[in-house]
């Protein structure tokens, strides 16, 4: 009988696959059978070299090897498999004719670039913070998917209070052609919070599925919103200064009475290094109100998350 071998790749050189051929007890003669590779998913001449011949088992002795030759490499591949198949038995029948041969990879997964992202909370919502995440140029050329698992964990902000937690996601990227690959994804956050307050954040965590590689993660901050100033200027003239630093875009609405109808004023975007962002406004009525309500544009179409099977 025989059984399978399980080999790491390794990163460079070659490894052999040492298939055990036994017999239950030692005979006065020789067992002899004949071997010959047949390729799997993985290739003769680029994963393993090609071998075919006669093990024997000496007479007296209960087991011998065949050895096959691995060839390793550095790149990422997904974990492969070859077969040896056994025929022409001497002196002794076959438990089995094929033997799998599985060649694990051990490279690392591809180091992804991933976005933090920052929401502004403000009234109404949920709003969405957009997570861009990119594959570098060198990592894209594969001929597989490349897959990760993601999943948000908590920070000060809190899963199904501050914001719509992900479980069991996967991000995919496609086989590509060789150039740079980037996929979004959105994570829902709600309105109305901490208004006054300091910024809040969660994490989202992307684990390779193929391949060696640490967990990678990207932080999500929650910005209340929040105007630092409102001032009359002039006749019907107002100016309202907004923090810096914050990618988060506002929209400001006017209205002749608290109760409404609320009108887009105009649509501002913060955060563009002056120590405020102010915006001029005309107030077009004798009696005006303004508020500030805050969007997000979304930068692309996101990626769907399947589920983690």
């Amino acid at each position: 009988s025989g059984t399978a071998v399980s080999v790491a790749e390794g990163n460079g050189g070659t490894t052999l696959a040492l298939f055990p051929l036994r017999i239950s007890a030692p005979l006065e003669v020789p067992v002899i059978v004949q071997y010959q590779t047949a390729d799997g998913s993985a290739l003769a001449g680029s994963d393993y070299m090609a071998a075919n011949g006669t093990a024997t088992i000496p007479a007296g002795a209960t087991e011998v090897t065949i050895p096959i030759t691995v060839l390793a490499d550095a790149t990422l591949e997904l974990t492969e498999t070859f077969t040896v198949l056994l025929s022409s038995p001497v002196n002794a029948t076959l438990a089995t004719a094929t033997l799998t041969g599985t060649i694990q990879n051990d490279d690392d997964q591809p180091v992804l670039q991933i976005s933090p992202a920052t929401v502004t909370a403000g009234p109404g919502g949920p709003f969405l913070a957009w997570i861009e995440i990119k594959l570098p140029e060198a990592s894209t050329s594969l001929g597989f998917p490349v897959a990760y698992a993601v999943a948000t964990r908590n920070g000060t902000a809190l899963a199904g209070t501050d914001y719509t937690p992900i479980t069991g996601g996967v991000l995919t990227f496609p086989p590509g052609n060789g150039t740079p690959a980037s996929l979004w994804i959105t994570v829902s956050v709600a309105g109305n919070q901490n208004a006054g307050g300091g910024p809040t954040q969660f994490h989202v965590d992307f684990t390779p599925l193929t391949g060696p590689a640490s967990i990678l993660s990207t932080e999500v901050k929650i910005e209340p919103l929040r105007v630092t100033a409102f001032s009359r200027i002039g006749l019907g003239f107002y100016t309202v200064s907004f923090p810096t630093g914050i990618a988060q875009n506002y929209v400001i609405q006017q209205a002749t009475s608290l109760a409404g109808p609320w009108s887009d004023k105009t649509s501002v975007i913060p955060g563009t290094g002056n120590p405020v962002d102010e915006f001029l406004l005309f107030a077009s009525q004798p009696r005006a109100y303004f508020r500030v309500r805050s969007f997000t544009t979304p930068p692309a179409t996101p990626a769907n998350l399947g589920s983690n099977p």
